[in-house]
């Protein structure tokens, strides 16, 4: 069964930030080793940057990754809406290569609220260039939501205080990355009562979270036919969706 990770930050930064010796390289061949068969990816220096330098090397280090592995690896722009400018020119350069992720983006870390004017004005480019955007689960992403009702958005993590605010938003799919999807009990039965298996994503938040926890607990919680939604097909739709033909080495 094709099984894709929706949620990864591998690069330089990751390393960093969790105090490892592993290079991107390293984080890539442990992923493949195991028995995922694609991720979706953004670098911890672009979601989490400070500068205009970060967001700008976590980006290039997106591209420069994609294109030495773009059999496996597939990138997510980072935006950020102090760094207007930049951004939109972040969503012109991976729009050159038909990329259509964008994210994962975090308001928690900007201090700026995903409904506020800053970021809505980033929003709406991406909701006319037709791109998916993933966004950290915080209760504003519901008010995003129903302001922007064209625009594709998966939620990060099963936090339990957000997701009831999304379940009626047919825009919004959720990805079960993080704490409350590879770790808490209950969590992932009760995102599947409330959304179905037909708008949950595999994800994991690599390398924050060993992968292996969140396949196992797919295969626990979900029936063959769910699995096959949530470990990819739920993900190469949505992508099909935006125009993608070819991904993670196959024809979509």
């Amino acid at each position: 069964m094709l099984i894709i990770d929706s949620h990864t930050h591998i690069g330089q930064a990751a390393s960093q930030f969790y105090k490892t010796a592993d290079t991107p390289q390293d984080m890539i061949a442990e992923l493949r080793s195991g028995q995922l068969d694609g991720i979706l990816f953004c670098p911890l220096n672009a979601t989490m940057c400070k500068n205009a330098g970060d967001l700008a090397g976590g980006n290039d280090e997106a591209l420069e990754l994609f294109e030495q592995q773009s059999d496996f690896l597939y990138p997510g722009v980072g935006l950020h809406p102090d760094f207007f400018e930049l951004s939109c020119y972040y969503l012109d350069k991976f729009g050159e290569r038909n990329l259509v992720w964008v994210g994962e983006n975090l308001s928690y870390h900007t201090d700026i609220r995903f409904d506020d004017e800053r970021w809505m004005k980033l929003f709406r480019i991406c909701c006319e260039r037709n791109l998916i955007v993933q966004l950290h689960n915080a209760p504003e992403v519901a008010a995003l939501a129903r302001a922007l009702p064209e625009l594709t958005i998966v939620g990060s993590h099963l936090n339990p205080d957000v997701l009831p605010l999304l379940v009626d938003l047919e825009n919004v799919y959720v990805d079960i990355s993080g704490l409350h999807g590879g770790l808490c009990r209950n969590t992932l039965p009760r995102a599947r009562e409330l959304f179905g298996a037909g708008r949950l994503l595999f994800g994991t938040d690599y390398p924050g979270y060993d992968f292996m926890p969140f396949i196992e607990r797919c295969r626990r919680d979900f029936s063959e036919v769910e699995q096959q939604q949530v470990f990819s097909g739920n993900l190469l739709q949505l992508l099909k969706s935006k125009g993608v033909t070819r991904a993670f080495g196959r024809s979509l």
